[in-house]
């Protein structure tokens, strides 16, 4: 799977000796969970409980998921960059595989915003 490549980019700024949960196990719960929809610690927690077989078919989560109080201390302890170089990669990795030149993430397909060489509706900037 092209994402847990790209989750080994991840730094965590937490000590060794509180890495219980590993933060690739963390962000790969998370990612998975708001592609689904669930963007709040809870519903995060909640959709890996209920998916937790799925999981460890990519990781073992031998430790089980952390609770929604430590999720969100993990992923604040994620150095950002990282985090965003790792996503960029994975949809880049997709978008070549497929041979996309832009991916929609809404699901639609935006054509003419732009034609003639006049300059790109309010709209269409924003999503630039």
């Amino acid at each position: 799977m092209i994402i847990i490549e790209q989750l080994k980019k991840v730094k965590d700024t937490r000590s060794h000796i509180n890495q219980v949960y590993p933060v690739m196990e963390v962000a790969f719960v998370v990612i998975t969970a708001m592609i689904c929809g669930q963007n709040k610690w809870t519903e995060i927690k909640d959709f890996g409980e209920g998916n937790i077989e799925w999981l460890r078919e990519y990781f073992p989560y031998e430790n089980g998921l952390p609770t929604r109080h430590n999720i969100a201390a993990i992923m604040r302890s994620v150095v950002p960059e990282t985090l965003l170089e790792a996503m960029v990669g994975w949809v880049n990795l997709h978008r070549e595989k497929h041979a996309q030149p832009i991916i929609s993430v809404d699901g639609k397909v935006l054509k003419g915003a732009k034609a003639n060489n006049s300059t790109p509706s309010i709209w269409f900037r924003h999503l630039m």
